[in-house]
């Protein structure tokens, strides 16, 4: 699963990244393409800022959902654990990991915020 995961998020990437060039490649300055044919662009973003943008905003709030949905499977191993120390080790083991994962990305989303802002500020 996780390699499938993996292999979709690299597709995305490059198909985003790809069709934004050929978007950029075929309209030229008056907006149409060879033969004077014009192509919509299908992505709505302007350059590969706007897309890098896009995908993190929607890795992270996909990172949140799912933080929010194992803590709650987390709150419930515990209940169901009654006592059980096998089953505490492994809510506590999904509870800590649920919160490192959730860390990590709004940690990378602050991160790139921060990255984006000083990009910004040098180049104006």
């Amino acid at each position: 699963m996780k390699r499938f995961l993996l292999h979709a998020g690299l597709t995305l990437v490059t198909v985003a990244i790809f069709s934004a060039g050929l978007v950029e490649a075929t309209t030229g300055a008056g907006g149409s393409g060879a033969g004077g044919a014009s192509f919509p662009n299908p992505i709505g973003k302007a350059s590969i800022n706007a897309i890098l943008t896009a995908i993190l905003d929607f890795l992270t709030a996909i990172g949140a959902v799912l933080a929010v949905l194992f803590t709650v499977y987390a709150g419930f191993l515990f209940v169901t654990a009654r006592g059980n120390e096998a089953q505490l080790s492994k809510a506590k083991t999904t509870l800590f990991w649920t919160l490192v994962g959730a860390v990590i990305v709004l940690g990378a989303f602050a991160l790139a915020t921060v990255i984006e802002n000083t990009a910004n500020e040098l180049k104006s």
